[in-house]
């Protein structure tokens, strides 16, 4: 059985205070894009969850945030069409 994951991304790194983008790209169970408008969730430490919407033909969607304190931080991204979720880190540095 071939599986094929549905959630396509990497780890960021910002200075604290600089406005961190975290984008994913999402499938669907066949590998093809998801669509645009498509609804896909993001959570950041187990606690503040993200809705956000496929916002191009690549199968994209993003959350921006400024407000996260130095240090490692759990970025939980689903799928909701396939129910896949994967974790990357948000590494926040101190500032100048």
């Amino acid at each position: 059985m071939n599986i094929k994951n549905s959630i396509s991304s990497k780890d960021v790194v910002q200075v604290r205070g600089d406005l961190v983008k975290f984008d994913a790209q999402f499938t669907d169970k066949d590998g093809n894009y998801l669509k645009n408008g498509t609804k896909v969730q993001f959570t950041i430490d187990g606690n503040n969850i993200y809705e956000s919407y496929i916002d191009d033909d690549n199968g994209h969607a993003n959350i921006e945030f400024t407000s996260l304190s130095r240090g490692e931080h759990k970025i939980i991204v689903k799928n909701l069409e396939t129910n896949e979720t994967q974790t990357f880190r948000a590494v926040i540095l101190a500032g100048c």
